[in-house]
């Protein structure tokens, strides 16, 4: 039985991911580059587990159950959690713009509210917060 191409791919960049996620985040933690491009590596491993893990899927219909489909899937699923977890556990949260450590009587902006434009978020306290 020939193994379907979604699996193959699905295979090699789920492989693939992880190996650039690490690659990433070994050049930051060891001080080799600033956090911007290991940023976007890891962001580009995600896109790419997400890839995977639709070439997995599509291997898995298509071509019928295969060691190189499940394998995808489960590497796909494994570099996907850290990221869609941390966004789940961010939402929940109120955004970093929205917090203040005195609660009884939070700082005022005064120079900022010249400089800013109607479009930008409001500077007015929410109590709910």
């Amino acid at each position: 039985m020939d193994i379907h191409w979604g699996a193959n791919w699905g295979l090699r960049l789920a492989i693939a991911a992880p190996m650039i996620a690490a690659l990433s985040l070994g050049l930051f933690r060891f001080g080799l580059m600033d956090f911007r491009l290991p940023l976007l590596g890891v962001a580009v491993a995600t896109a790419i587990a997400a890839v995977a893990l639709v070439l997995a899927i599509i291997g898995l219909v298509w071509g019928g159950i295969s060691g190189r489909a499940l394998a995808a899937l489960v590497i796909a699923l494994a570099v996907l959690f850290v990221p869609l977890n941390t966004m789940r556990r961010g939402a929940a949260v109120p955004a970093i713009h929205d917090i203040t450590t005195d609660l009884k009587n939070p700082p005022q902006f005064e120079a900022v509210q010249n400089i800013r434009s109607p479009s930008d978020n409001s500077l007015a306290l929410d109590a709910k917060v």
